[in-house]
């Protein structure tokens, strides 16, 4: 990956920290100076996948499947229609219909794959890196026609050319990095994976965090019986309309996750190494405002499989707060195994007095009369 002295490091969490030269605004950070030390993207807050840098640009591929650019744009490596530099950055428009899987940056080229096999060059082309039979730049992403007949399933960058890798259907493996691991390509799961968002195919569109989200009315209803009565009924106007369906206090990322499950049964994310145990928690709750019970299992085995002794406390008053009882009496059992050590913590201080009366108890229940003593104590500290 060709670099010019700069860096950018995305958080499990969410958000692009960067560092180095910034004449070009490559950091995402408005001045041009050169920062000598990590510093926040301030717009780029979602979590992001992967990251790709050119010698003066920088590409970001989010978790949702948006390809955000910035930096250097005098070949429009930045695939945003013009040849403009910004340190703002930008989704870049034509691939916000595809859900894009992969970037990879070359000096003054971008390249970028979808799940369907498909190549989208923009940038330079002086050595037809971008692979379009000629030498003409691009401003905006293009396809490889040359590739039409195979499935490219992994894409990479050097300073002035390009390599397609084609084979079987690969996916990013959640919790090893950029790892990617052969797609089943046969499974109905995978097959449905396509169709996830895909705006070619679906007869639904849904506005969420001003946002476009595609679906298809007949997997949706099937799936999530409360969302399919919602589109043969109070949303049926704007779905014949051919407008978009509003769906207000919803994340983007979320959604896309909800459908995600819906389509494929299973939601990458949640089995990541490190949780964003907010984006989890709101999907735990959209999934009980429709009723997918499995759905809501899934964030829960998700959540305490990242509960730790700090965040026990807290975990549980969120669950209390959100009237996640099923989550709320799981991390309250974490709490009484291990109450040792939980009521030694900041978090267990901070606790009210009534459910700090409560954990206490719980656990003088489960430890026997050692443990009352001490649960007496604490309660009354």
């Amino acid at each position: 990956m060709p670099t010019c002295r700069m860096r950018a490091v995305s958080v499990a969490s969410g958000g692009l920290y960067s560092f180095g030269k910034n004449d070009h605004g490559q950091l995402g950070l408005e001045g041009g100076e050169s920062r000598f030390a990590p510093v926040r993207h301030r717009t780029c807050t979602s979590v992001v996948e992967q990251l790709a840098c050119g010698y003066y640009h920088t590409v970001a591929l989010s978790r949702a499947g948006e390809v955000v650019a910035f930096g250097r744009n005098d070949y429009g490596q930045l695939g945003l229609g013009h040849r403009e530099s910004t340190w703002q950055g930008g989704q870049v428009p034509d691939l916000a219909g595809k859900r894009i899987i992969q970037v990879a940056c070359g000096s003054y080229h971008t390249v970028s794959l979808d799940d369907e096999g498909r190549v989208y060059p923009f940038g330079r082309n002086n050595h037809g890196q971008l692979g379009t039979g000629t030498r003409e730049d691009a401003c905006r992403p293009c396809f490889v026609e040359g590739l039409s007949e195979s499935f490219v399933c992994q894409v990479a960058a050097g300073f002035y050319h390009t390599l397609c890798l084609t084979g079987p259907p690969l996916e990013r493996k959640a919790g090893i990095g950029n790892a990617f691991v052969v797609r089943d390509s046969k499974s109905l799961s995978s097959d449905l994976y396509r169709l996830l968002n895909n705006p070619s195919r679906s007869d639904v569109a849904f506005a969420v965090d001003g946002k476009v989200v595609y679906g298809h009315r007949c997997i949706l209803g099937a799936r999530c019986e409360p969302l399919g009565r919602m589109l043969d009924g109070p949303m049926r106007e704007a779905c014949s309309g051919g407008g978009s369906i509003p769906m207000p206090n919803h994340r983007h990322a979320v959604f896309l996750a909800f459908l995600e499950y819906i389509y494929t049964d299973k939601v990458i994310a949640l089995g990541a190494d490190s949780l964003d145990l907010e984006f989890c928690l709101d999907l735990m709750d959209l999934s009980d405002q429709y009723l997918m019970g499995s759905l809501k299992r899934l964030c829960e085995d998700a959540v305490l499989r990242n509960i730790t002794v700090k965040n026990a406390c807290e975990l549980f008053v969120t669950a209390e707060a959100r009237l996640a009882l099923s989550l709320r009496d799981r991390c309250l059992d974490f709490i009484v195994r291990n109450f040792g050590l939980v009521s030694s913590t900041p978090g267990f201080g901070s606790l009210s007095p009534p459910v700090k009366a409560e954990v206490a108890a719980a656990a003088a229940a489960g430890a026997g009369a050692g443990a009352g003593a001490m649960a007496s104590t604490v309660t009354n500290s």
